[in-house]
């Protein structure tokens, strides 16, 4: 492969927060443009609190070739500053009129993996050879090209994961390395199963280990020497990963898939990054019906709304999270509450 250039790392130095901080630090925020103010205020101390901020980015996705056929409207305009706008479709049979958001950065529908990396996940990398853990989801409803983000293009036996989120975010790990090994796991929440995508869908339990962080136990962790074994593991993830026939899409994901990259020293956990795949969202009249299509859609969605009440209960400032009300949750409490930072950035 030709020879990669050393990544260009946005600035990391604000002289108010820690590596985790910045550039994902709330104190740089565009304002939300919501009547939230306090609820966004109580979320902001309590994550710069524990030095464990969260960024919220949107992508346009394209027109489909359904959507075209059927003349269907663009309605939503990428504006600057993090903004979208969303028209009224029905402008003369609706008084809601265009509604806007704001978020920490939007993307069109012409924007490449790349530049989603470089925004997104790259100061990730950085973060976690500062012995830092992070964390990024994908998520929207189904058939919105979550896969395609995160996987890479061209679905199927001859798919390039080399263009996905988690191949550009493995090239920058290898390629960056400095006398860590690195290994990588792939394991996806099924029906409430976890199952190890890397070692034949053994039944893996989540449970919290002697110093009460959540660990998947017995999950297989492969060692990588260079971007090409990596992007072997995650064709061999992807190809075990439960997917079925929908009306919405030919290979539609039935599971929640998780991509962990581990940073070890001497075996002792120096850095991980996950990056999780989320199953959109779906109503009971977008997909087959049938028993099986019926029970994970419930399953699905039960998983969701539970993620969903815990991000709620954080912004609040609730004391008491339900983050055991799923395995999708439970697995994920420690990025969400920072105690999983117990390798805290220097």
């Amino acid at each position: 492969p030709p020879a990669l250039k050393e990544p260009n790392f946005p600035s990391l130095d604000h002289g108010c927060c820690s590596i985790l901080s910045c550039p994902l630090c709330l104190n740089h925020r565009p304002n939300v443009m919501n009547s939230n103010t306090a609820a966004i205020k109580i979320s902001r101390d309590q994550l710069l609190k524990l030095q464990f901020p969260h960024l919220l980015c949107v992508r346009k996705r394209p027109l489909i070739e359904e959507e075209v056929t059927a003349k269907e409207s663009d309605i939503i305009t990428i504006a600057e500053g993090g903004v979208i706008t969303v028209q009224d479709p029905n402008p003369k049979f609706s008084n809601k009129g265009n509604r806007s958001f704001c978020y920490d950065h939007t993307f069109d529908k012409t924007t490449s993996n790349d530049t989603l990396h470089n925004v997104t996940t790259r100061p990730l990398v950085q973060a976690i050879f500062e012995q830092g853990i992070a964390c990024c989801l994908s998520y929207s409803e189904s058939s919105s090209g979550k896969t395609f983000t995160m996987a890479g293009n061209q679905p199927g036996e001859t798919q390039d994961y080399s263009n996905g989120l988690y191949g550009l975010t493995a090239r920058d790990i290898v390629y960056l390395n400095l006398q860590l090994e690195v290994y990588a796991s792939f394991f996806e929440v099924y029906c409430e199963k976890v199952l190890d995508l890397l070692n034949n869908n053994n039944e893996l339990q989540a449970r919290k280990d002697r110093c009460h962080h959540v660990d998947v136990a017995g999950l297989h962790e492969i060692k990588a020497a260079c971007t090409g074994d990596v992007l072997k593991l995650i064709k061999l993830g992807q190809k075990f990963r439960t997917t079925c026939l929908t009306l919405v899409n030919k290979r539609s994901s039935r599971s929640h898939a998780v991509f962990q990259l581990i940073l070890r020293r001497q075996e002792e956990l120096h850095g991980k990054l996950s990056l999780v795949d989320l199953v959109g969202c779906e109503r009971a009249t977008s997909a087959r019906v049938d028993r099986q299509i019926s029970l994970e859609r419930t399953e699905i969605n039960k998983n969701l709304l539970a993620l969903r009440e815990c991000v709620r209960a954080l912004g609040k400032g609730k004391f008491h999270i339900t983050f055991r009300d799923s395995k999708l949750t439970h697995i994920f409490e420690d990025f969400f509450t920072g105690s999983g930072q117990h390798h805290s950035p220097k």
